[in-house]
C-alpha cells in the first residue's frame, strides 16, 4: 500500500469515529446547563442543572460508551462490559453499604459469572433478567464510611417495570440514572473493603 493510500485511509478512519463521538457529546456541549469544567462536586448541580443534563444524555448510544463512576477511590478495579452482551443476573451484598457485588453475562456465545468484587461482609440480594429484559434505570448513593468514600445504596428498575432495591442503607450523595433510549449493559469501578464507586456501561437497543 502506497503512503499516500495509507494517510488517505487513515484520515477517514479518524474522522469516522469523530462524527461517532460528536454525535453523542454535541447535545451535552451545546446546552448552557452543563459545566462540565467549573462543577467540582454534585453538590453543586441543582435539580435543573441535573434534570438537563440527563437530558441532554437520552439519546440512543451510537456504540456502546461508558458514563460515570460515582462514589470514590478503592485499592482495586473492576471492569465488567466490554465484551458483554446482555446482564443475566446481578448479586449484590450489603449492610450499612454495599459491601461487593457479582454479575453473570453472556458475550456472544458463553455465559460467565464474576468473581465477587468487594468485601466478605453483607447480606446477599440477587436478581435474575428474563429473556428480552434489561435494566434501563439506576440510582446510587455514596458517602465517607469509616474514612473510606463507598456506595451506600444500589436499586435498579428494568425495561419490564420490575424494580430491584435499593439494597443497603443509604445515605449521602444520590444519584439517579435514567437510560431512556438504550440499555445498561456492564459496570465499572473502584472497590476496597466496599464497593466505593460505580460505572455504568450503556448500549443500543
Amino acid at each position: 500500500m502506497s503512503l499516500l493510500m495509507k494517510n488517505m485511509l487513515e484520515a477517514l478512519a479518524m474522522r469516522t469515529l469523530s462524527s461517532l463521538i460528536a454525535s453523542f457529546v454535541s447535545p451535552i456541549v451545546r446546552d448552557k446547563h452543563i459545566y462540565p469544567i467549573q462543577v467540582i462536586t454534585w453538590k453543586e448541580l441543582t435539580e435543573l442543572d441535573k434534570q438537563h443534563m440527563w437530558d441532554a444524555v437520552k439519546v440512543v448510544p451510537p456504540i456502546k460508551i461508558k458514563i460515570g463512576p460515582w462514589g470514590g477511590l478503592g485499592a482495586g478495579g473492576f471492569d465488567v462490559g466490554q465484551y458483554v452482551s446482555h446482564i443475566t443476573k446481578v448479586k449484590l451484598y450489603t449492610g450499612d453499604v454495599v459491601d461487593s457485588l457479582e454479575i453473570s453475562y453472556v458475550d456472544d456465545r458463553n455465559q460467565f459469572e464474576t468473581y465477587r468484587t468487594g468485601g466478605g461482609g453483607g447480606g446477599l440480594h440477587e436478581f435474575e433478567l428474563e429473556s428480552g429484559e434489561y435494566i434501563n434505570w439506576v440510582v446510587a448513593s455514596y458517602k465517607d464510611y469509616y474514612d473510606e468514600i463507598c456506595l451506600t445504596e444500589l436499586g435498579f428498575k428494568t425495561n419490564l417495570g420490575k424494580e430491584h432495591g435499593p439494597f443497603g442503607d443509604g445515605g449521602g450523595e444520590t444519584v439517579t440514572i435514567p437510560v431512556v433510549a438504550g440499555r445498561l449493559v456492564g459496570f465499572f469501578g473502584q472497590y476496597d473493603r466496599y464497593i466505593n464507586s460505580i460505572g455504568l456501561y450503556l448500549a443500543p437497543y
